[in-house]
């Protein structure tokens, strides 16, 4: 098996509703038991469009993928190439392409999977996630939407951090104007700070407590309160 369990797309029998059913039972979790949960939502800007294909190939070697069928990708996307076409209609000559699946084909999304997976075995060997009897997980993803969960605020930064080298490396880029950051410390009833968490260049955006996300489509607070998306539906 390729892809990890904490990844619910690319697969059959897999949906939102799953991943949506784990997130909620984590954070009661970490309710029940009166901890800390600092959580990052993480937002690619144009993920499938910008994958590195040498990074890819290089990972469907590691894989250990049939040879055979390795050079027949490399050489299908070998003379991948784009046009511009100018207002008078003119064309431009064919540019090369280095990154990017191929739109429409069947196999983009799985090979999109297979990129990001790189990603969540290296979450995964870095450790600091939540713990649920003898699971403990730090990241929940659906295809290229991923989830990140920390006790606190140190660990998210060391897994910000993978994230940052692994998007260097895999070509990707994040949208830090999407990305959203809440903390809740539930002893102490309060906000976690979260100031001093840093993504490459950038700081994610902090959303209080309170103030309800959207994850995979439902609206919720990191407190576990549904109310928005009841008043929504």
């Amino acid at each position: 098996m390729v892809l990890e369990g904490s990844q619910e797309g690319f697969q059959p029998d897999r949906s939102t509703r799953r991943q949506i059913s784990r997130f909620i039972s984590a954070l009661q979790d970490v309710k029940q038991n009166q901890g800390t949960i600092c959580v990052t939502f993480l937002d690619f800007e144009n993920y499938f469009s910008t994958i590195s294909l040498i990074a890819l190939i290089l990972l469907l070697h590691k894989f250990g993928m049939n040879e055979n069928d390795v050079q027949a990708l490399e050489s299908y996307y070998e003379h991948s190439h784009m046009r511009v076409i100018h207002a008078d209609g003119e064309k431009s000559a064919k540019i090369l392409l280095h990154r990017g699946l191929r739109q429409g084909c069947p196999l983009s999304p799985i090979l999109g999977g297979v990129v990001v997976n790189a990603m969540l075995r290296w979450l995964d060997f870095k450790g600091g996630g939540l713990s649920q009897g003898d699971v403990v997980t730090n990241t929940l993803c659906f295809a290229d939407d991923s989830t990140f969960m920390a006790t606190n605020v140190h660990d998210m930064n060391v897994l910000l951090a993978c994230v940052n080298s692994y998007c260097q490396w895999a070509g990707v880029k994040i949208n830090m104007g999407k990305t959203e950051v809440t903390g809740y410390d539930y002893k102490r009833e309060c906000p976690l700070d979260l100031s001093i968490l840093q993504l490459g260049n950038g700081k994610p955006k902090i959303v209080m407590p309170c103030d309800p996300v959207k994850y995979l489509g439902v609206r919720l607070t990191i407190t576990v309160d549904l109310t928005f998306e009841r008043d929504y539906v």
